[in-house]
């Protein structure tokens, strides 16, 4: 008994390894005055799913409750970002969101030129915000955590970046409008991957429209008096 009962948690870790049972989607939007909100989810459905096929031996369901009740708790206690919330779904799924304020953050820069407002982020601060959503996530989002997450068959990382305006440039993943869509893995290595985007420069337009709108007013009169 005790052997079938080795080897069908031997299947079991086998066929979780080969499925790919890590997936993590980081969805952030920065706004124009330097706030940001942040939402990650944890995607454990493929663990617990294969888990539950193997009934009362592997006993998912509570295991799942107290990991997810452990991590919301380290996260809550120990997160640097504002307006912490933990949120778990019956489908096996972490949901961690907040705020986060990027006005002092070097990663993230603003300009002003004509007509537009100039903003550019190096994507590889999200590395730096997920490290900070708890203290015991700060060794997992290192080059090194990365390396391994990448390394087991089948993981998924993607990052949803949202920017002001429109985006003009991204040295890493894919344009769509305002948001890029990218592979955090494409991140290893790197030093800088910097997304940049415009606005109209509103404050700008107002300056000049109200003298020109004036000028014309002006020249109106005078016509008329004319």
């Amino acid at each position: 008994m005790e052997s079938n009962r080795s080897l069908l948690l031997l299947g079991l870790f086998f066929v979780v390894f080969i499925s790919g049972c890590i997936k993590i989607d980081v969805t952030q939007k920065i706004n124009g005055d330097g706030s940001s909100s942040i939402q990650v989810v944890y995607d454990l459905s493929a663990i617990y799913n294969i888990s539950s096929s193997f009934g009362n031996l592997t006993n998912s369901t509570g295991s799942f409750t107290n990991t997810s009740a452990q991590t919301c708790t380290s996260f809550y206690n120990t997160t640097r970002w504002q307006n912490p919330n933990c949120t778990v779904t019956q489908d096996f799924k972490i949901i961690l969101s907040g705020t986060v304020s990027l006005s002092n953050d070097p990663y993230f820069n603003i300009t002003n030129s004509v007509p537009y407002i100039n903003y550019r982020y190096d994507a590889k601060d999200v590395l730096n915000i997920l490290s900070n959503s708890s203290q015991n996530q700060s060794q997992n989002f290192t080059d090194a955590g990365l390396t391994g997450l990448k390394a087991l068959p089948g993981s998924e990382f993607t990052y949803s970046l949202q920017m002001p305006g429109t985006i003009t440039k991204a040295d890493v993943g894919k344009i769509y409008g305002n948001t890029v869509a990218i592979n955090v893995f494409d991140l290893i290595g790197k030093q800088h991957d910097y997304i940049e985007s415009q606005d109209i420069n509103y404050l700008w337009d107002s300056g000049i429209s109200l003298p020109v709108l004036a000028v014309a007013v002006l020249a109106f009169k005078r016509f008329l008096g004319a």
